[in-house]
C-alpha cells in the first residue's frame, strides 16, 4: 500500500489596496511667510507620512524667521525626522522612515553635494 501526499496548491494572496494606500508618503510644499504658517508645517511633520518642501525665502523678518526655524527644527528632532537646506531659501524635511543622503559635510549637513 502506497501513501501519496496530496500536493498543496499555493494559496492566492489578496492585497487590500486601502491598506497599501495608508503606507504612502505625501509631498507637501509650504511657503513660510508669517509665523502662523509654522503650525501647518509642524502638523505635517508630526503626521509622519509627509515629506515637506519648505520655502523660507518669503519671510521678511529675519529674527522671527530664526525663531520659526528653531521651532520647526525642534519638531523635526521630536519626531525623529531629517532636515536639510537644498539652497538658502528651500528646506527639505522628511519623516523618520526617510533618510536624506548627499549632504555636504563641509557645510555641517546643509546643502547638497555637487
Amino acid at each position: 500500500m502506497f501513501l501519496f501526499k496530496k500536493k498543496k496548491e499555493p494559496m492566492e494572496e489578496f492585497v487590500d489596496l486601502k491598506e497599501v494606500a495608508k503606507d504612502r508618503l505625501t509631498v507637501r510644499i509650504f511657503k513660510l511667510s508669517v509665523e502662523a504658517d509654522v503650525d501647518m508645517v509642524k502638523s505635517a511633520i508630526a503626521d509622519g507620512k509627509t515629506i515637506v518642501m519648505l520655502n523660507i525665502g518669503y519671510f521678511a523678518n529675519k529674527e522671527q524667521l530664526r525663531h520659526c526655524l528653531g521651532d520647526i527644527k525642534h519638531a523635526v528632532q521630536t519626531f525623529e525626522g531629517d532636515i536639510v537646506a537644498l539652497n538658502p531659501g528651500l528646506l527639505l524635511i522628511t519623516p523618520k522612515m526617510v533618510n536624506i543622503e548627499g549632504r555636504d559635510v563641509q557645510n555641517n549637513g546643509g546643502g547638497m553635494t555637487p
